[in-house]
């Protein structure tokens, strides 16, 4: 793998990664495009919709994951302000808490 593109401890592509790879398919391609090599120049487009294609699906699933993590912790939340107010209306009413 080039330096300065990162992967995850799979050695996969995290998403910064992955761009910094689509990045260094642009200039291959260019390059490719201008030295007359149009097969090459072909191939860095195709990889690049692959990885962009791959891109969005692990934006997507990450937006997602950390949706249900937020909607989570919104209902720890709401529990324990719950106990709170329950917890002072017990005391103000001279409960043993």
């Amino acid at each position: 793998m080039e330096d300065g593109i990162r992967v995850n401890e799979d050695g996969i592509f995290d998403a910064p990664g992955l761009i910094d790879s689509l990045i260094e398919d642009c200039n291959a391609g260019v390059q490719s495009a201008l030295g007359g090599n149009m097969i090459a120049w072909c191939r860095y487009n195709v990889q690049m919709v692959q990885k962009l294609a791959t891109l969005k699906k692990g934006v997507t699933e990450e937006r997602d994951q950390l949706l249900e993590q937020i909607d989570d912790l919104q209902k720890r939340n709401d529990r324990l302000v719950a106990q709170i107010y329950e917890n002072k209306e017990a005391k103000e009413a001279g409960e043993n808490v």
